[in-house]
């Protein structure tokens, strides 16, 4: 913290897409995406300011364009005096951990859209199947307690027929 160059592993190197090159704060600041780079100073500053410990997610904008999502954790390190000398911390990329979190909300939201057609289908056709199904039961009712038989009997037989068609050709 004092000489303003950063000590990193490689792995946090790799991840923050940096090569053997001293590394500044300036530096690595200008590395976190932009619309997040005022929530990690803010929460950088504080931890400075108070000590506490700061766990943050944002996300990296690399020089070829790749957006990668961090989560890190730190605390300051101090001196007797209080001032502080080191900040101590982990970095871990999350990028695929996060992608598959949104590609399962994603598939949970179709899902559910998927059962309220599967009901509403059911409702519709549970409708449709029934409706003509009355008319095959109240003709063939119609059929059977007639005492004529002849003529009514058979256009009974010839509606119930045509329901039975119609729900047959479903």
């Amino acid at each position: 913290l004092m000489t303003g160059i950063l000590q990193l592993s490689e792995e946090c190197r790799r991840i923050w897409g940096f090569g053997d090159e001293p590394v500044s704060r300036d530096v690595l600041v200008d590395v976190v995406h932009p619309q997040d780079r005022g929530r990690v100073q803010a929460a950088r500053e504080s931890e400075i300011e108070t000590g506490a410990p700061y766990e943050l997610d944002y996300r990296l904008v690399l020089p070829d364009g790749e957006v990668r999502e961090i989560h890190s954790a730190g605390q300051t390190q101090r001196a007797k005096d209080g001032t502080v000398v080191r900040l101590r911390g982990v970095v871990q990329d999350v990028t695929t951990t996060r992608e598959r979190e949104r590609e399962i909300a994603r598939v949970k939201t179709v899902l559910v859209q998927s059962d309220r057609m599967k009901s509403d289908l059911i409702g519709m056709l549970g409708h449709d199947i029934r409706q003509p199904m009355q008319v095959v039961v109240g003709y063939l009712g119609e059929a059977l307690a007639s005492e004529d038989g002849g003529g009514y009997l058979v256009r009974c037989l010839e509606k119930a027929l045509s329901g039975a068609l119609r729900v047959n050709g479903m």
